[in-house]
């Protein structure tokens, strides 16, 4: 099973129209090269919607247009093909329109009961809105089909969100070890294993397997992101800052932004917080993800975890902090959004609040060490001194540089709770 971080933050393609088509992949113009002059097939345009996909996997683009289009010309001309149901079916999820998503994917398996991929997509979903034991029964569905890198993938971070730690872990060496089609999908895993792996003290191991990742998908902005943010825990401020930018060239998303920002904090350049907080709201302003869906002539805004998280963090606005994290928590209810909505009740003086989302966001033991900075000041400031020593030596047991703002605040925290008990 694959990561729905993956599959979210996978971006599309380019858009619609003639400034796009300009930018169409290598793999598509090879495709549309070899279609000629002559009509395309069903399968033609199967190929084509499935490029596009994979460069938005490779780059974190932020529209699909040309995906849903490509798909769409499939169904014209085969209307009960599952791939291109199961197509639909991956543009709606990348969306974030898990509903929709869930229809095509019901379709797509009602025409093949074998649908993995479909399978794969449901699971998606589901763990996106919080709904983990759903995400299981159709990933293992999936992996029941085939066990392959997409379905192992996807069933090793769904294992890492509930807790199972070192069964994700080896669940993320199999997908490895199955290898993927291109480059890039192989890369992808090795940067989650090295996420899973930083994120549990073992930064050594992180290091090499972020190094391999990098091997096999230099440009890949995720991969980049990753590296850099391992880079910056362990002081190497210039190789991040490097590695951050470069995420940025190919494309702007949030967590490499969010990683200038805390680097330029880090070394007190003030000028430079303030242009990249800059583009971080930018981002989301105009991300396709995290903006306005439109349904029927209607706008409908999507919260945000992330925006509302960096808010938090940065103490922008705390009320309108605490309306994004709601929204995002109303609308994903899963745990890091469950995280996001308790930082920002806790930024905003909402004390009952953050203990409540802050046990949901814990309650599956999930090895992340901000979970646990958040919970111990929380606990702090709701004056369980106990449980806030417990849960940030917890953060800090987990990796000791889990984060280049947030650790060094879980020290300072401890040490001004141990001289309140002496």
């Amino acid at each position: 099973m694959k990561s729905l971080p993956c599959l979210l933050l996978l971006a599309s393609l380019a858009g619609s129209g003639s400034a796009h088509e300009a930018e169409a992949p290598p793999e598509v113009t090879r495709l549309q090269e070899r279609i000629g002059s002559r009509d395309p097939t069903a399968e033609d345009w199967l190929q084509i919607g499935e490029a596009w996909m994979q460069h938005a996997r490779n780059t974190l683009d932020h529209d699909f247009s040309e995906a849903r289009e490509a798909y769409g010309e499939a169904l014209e001309l085969a209307p009960d093909d599952e791939r291109a149901l199961a197509g639909m079916a991956w543009v709606a999820n990348s969306e974030h329109r898990f509903d929709e998503g869930a229809e095509w994917a019901h379709k797509a398996i009602d025409r093949d009961p074998r649908c993995v991929f479909a399978y794969a997509l449901l699971g998606d979903g589901e763990m996106e809105l919080g709904e983990y034991d759903a995400a299981f029964d159709h990933f293992q569905q999936a992996l029941d089909l085939r066990a392959d890198l997409s379905t192992l993938s996807r069933g090793a971070h769904l294992l890492w969100l509930t807790g199972d730690t070192n069964r994700a872990m080896a669940l993320m060496r199999q997908a490895i070890d199955a290898g993927g089609r291109v480059p890039e999908n192989e890369a992808w895993c090795r940067a989650e294993l090295a996420l899973m792996q930083f994120k549990t003290g073992a930064t050594k191991a992180a290091v090499q397997q972020g190094a391999k990742a990098l091997e096999l998908a230099p440009d890949n902005p995720r991969v980049l992101m990753i590296m850099g943010m391992i880079r910056a825990a362990g002081g190497n401020d210039d190789e991040a800052r490097s590695l951050y930018e470069h995420s940025v060239e190919v494309n702007p998303t949030h967590e490499p932004l969010v990683g200038l920002v805390e680097l330029a904090k880090r070394r007190g350049d003030d000028g430079a917080v303030k242009k990249w907080t800059s583009r971080v709201l930018a981002f989301h302003q105009h991300s396709h993800g995290h903006a306005e869906h439109h349904h029927h002539g209607v706008d409908h805004h999507v919260g945000s975890a992330q925006l509302a998280l960096f808010m938090a963090d940065q103490d922008m606005d705390a009320g309108k902090a605490l309306a994004e994290g709601k929204l995002a928590y109303e609308q994903f209810p899963n745990i890091h959004a469950a995280d996001a909505y308790a930082w920002c009740a806790y930024k905003s003086g909402d004390l009952k609040l953050a203990k409540r989302m802050i046990r949901r966001a814990m309650k599956f033991g999930t090895a992340e060490p901000r979970f646990h900075y958040h919970a111990g000041m929380i606990a702090a400031a709701s004056g369980d001194v106990s449980g806030a020593r417990k849960q940030l030596m917890q953060a800090l047991d987990l990796n000791p540089d889990f984060d280049p703002i947030e650790a060094p605040k879980a020290r300072e925290e401890l040490e001004r709770l141990r001289a309140t008990v002496h």
